[in-house]
């Protein structure tokens, strides 16, 4: 694999199978009038693509093996479709943590811009019969609430200073630290004194712990 131009890399063609498929997609092209005069352009000669293009199955198989090649591959365009599915994929990901850890229906659905009936199914594809038992009371002795509220909004506080992180980055991020409430639970806590209550979802800032 060698670089042919700024930004692109080739890749020899040394497979049958890939050579069949490059051939197979040359008559495509001769098949078409703009792919025709594409080739036509670039030198090759007229009664060649004719016969190319009347090539049978079994004849591409006979000589891609003898057929040696370059592929060229725009590097900005594969690192732009990796990182955009990537992004697509963490994204998924934390919608799913969203459900699986107790954040309301509602409440998603306005951090992921989906309606509540997407969010609904959602969640009965992925808990079934589950309910957050798991989520610490906050109706514990004064002592402990107390305690753990203050854990909650210094460990957000610490968090919010962070802009580059979008609102639901930061909510997992604070969820992490508070493994055993539900995000409900903990963001209810953590947002109480927060002045840009519109980064959250409509009647969701304030929702007890449970589900929509």
């Amino acid at each position: 694999m060698t670089p042919s131009a700024p930004n692109y890399i080739t890749i020899p063609i040394d497979d049958p199978a890939l050579s069949v498929s490059v051939i197979t997609q040359l008559i495509r092209m001769v098949e078409t009038t703009e792919g025709l005069d594409w080739l036509l352009e670039a030198g090759c000669d007229p009664q060649l693509v004719d016969t190319v293009r009347h090539l049978k199955t079994r004849d591409l198989f006979e000589i891609a093996p003898k057929i040696k090649g370059l592929l060229s591959v725009s590097l900005a365009d594969l690192v732009m479709h990796v990182k955009r599915l990537l992004t697509i994929r963490n994204d998924q990901e934390l919608f799913e943590y969203f459900i699986r850890h107790g954040a309301n229906n509602q409440f998603v659905a306005g951090l992921w811009k989906k309606s509540v009936t997407e969010v609904k199914e959602q969640r009965r594809l992925l808990i079934k019969g589950k309910d957050d038992s798991s989520a610490v009371d906050m109706r514990a002795t004064p002592k402990l609430r107390a305690n753990l509220h203050q854990r909650i909004q210094e460990t957000w506080y610490q968090i919010r200073a962070n802009n580059a992180m979008a609102l639901r980055e930061q909510i997992h991020k604070l969820h992490q630290s508070f493994p055993d409430m539900t995000i409900d639970a903990v963001y209810r806590v953590a947002s109480e004194f927060d002045d840009d209550a519109q980064d959250a979802p409509q009647n969701c800032k304030y929702q007890e712990a449970r589900r929509v």
